[in-house]
């Protein structure tokens, strides 16, 4: 019951059907099976086939943990931690993070690394932070191992260590399920930070991730490309990737070019405003001028 439920919810073989999936989960659930009741959890977290509710979400992901779930023990971790469907409690996310690790959860240990990182629920600990980022990491869990990278670049509770950010930032993408480590990882790679500098890397690593949906690397493809580094200068495949990247939402493109437009080519601010324009945003012809009717246009387009 509970996999023809997975199969409906992702359409896999048959039609996809939200409603078919959740009845399927309903009757596993009703047998007592922890999956499905975290998987209607789910359901009502992320609003799939029903309008979201996270106090109803909270209450599934209680019963499925309950029963002995490590994923709806995780969920309700974020939940405690967020205060999403009811108040937060640090202290009852550590302790249901703490159980979804003790069953090999390496998410779980990223939640934990995190929160004595940051002192939620416990003091600062960088020591007990990073062996549980380390933990996390040896379950192969991405998050984890990028966690490990950011910890090696800033020096946190360690001695900055740029080669072995890198190779974390390397491992977190290897998975594959992580794009934003092909981002920082091309950074690296554009700047020789840990590793030697090499820009066809770089882009490389920025078209990977920009494949995936990773709309940051939109933005560094278009510096790559008015810059000229390791590659012919052109602005106006700068500005096509400037202008794809604002509209998928980059918000590092957004705060690019609300602070630093007067950095970049006429063109490539002329095909900004264009974009701005023919969103609704921005009234008139583009100029280039960048002012202060184009900021507030840069504005509402954060603001959605």
């Amino acid at each position: 019951m509970l996999q023809l439920g997975y199969l409906y919810d992702q359409g896999r073989g048959v039609a996809f059907d939200l409603d078919e999936s959740g009845r399927w989960f309903s009757r596993a659930a009703e047998a007592g099976n922890a999956a499905a009741i975290g998987a209607i959890a789910y359901r009502f977290d992320q609003g799939r086939g029903v309008d979201p509710d996270p106090v109803e979400a909270r209450y599934w992901y209680e019963r499925a943990a309950l029963r002995g779930d490590a994923l709806s023990m995780q969920a309700l971790g974020d939940m405690y931690e967020r205060g999403d469907g009811g108040q937060a409690d640090y202290s009852q996310a550590l302790q249901w993070y703490e159980r979804a690790a003790e069953q090999g959860l390496g998410i779980a240990m990223a939640s934990l690394g995190w929160m004595y990182e940051s002192g939620l629920g416990v003091e600062v600990d960088f020591d007990i932070s990073r062996d549980w980022y380390e933990r996390g990491a040896a379950a192969g869990d991405h998050v984890s191992m990028f966690a490990l990278g950011r910890v090696h670049e800033q020096g946190v509770g360690v001695a900055q260590d740029l080669t072995a950010a890198a190779n974390w930032y390397a491992q977190s993408a290897l998975t594959g399920q992580m794009p934003y480590a092909l981002v920082r990882l091309g950074q690296f790679f554009n700047e020789g930070l840990g590793v030697e500098q090499d820009f066809a890397t770089a882009r490389a690593l920025w078209e990977e991730a920009a494949a995936a949906g990773e709309a940051d690397a939109l933005l560094d493809l278009g510096l790559l490309y008015e810059s000229g580094r390791g590659v012919a200068a052109d602005n106006d495949e700068a500005a096509r990737y400037y202008v794809e990247a604002l509209a998928a939402g980059s918000q590092m493109a957004l705060e690019e070019f609300a602070l630093r437009a007067g950095d970049h080519a006429a063109a490539v601010r002329r095909a900004v405003e264009a974009f701005l324009i023919g969103q609704g945003l921005l009234a008139g012809k583009p100029d280039g001028l960048f002012d202060e009717a184009t900021r507030a246009a840069l504005t509402a387009l954060a603001q959605g």
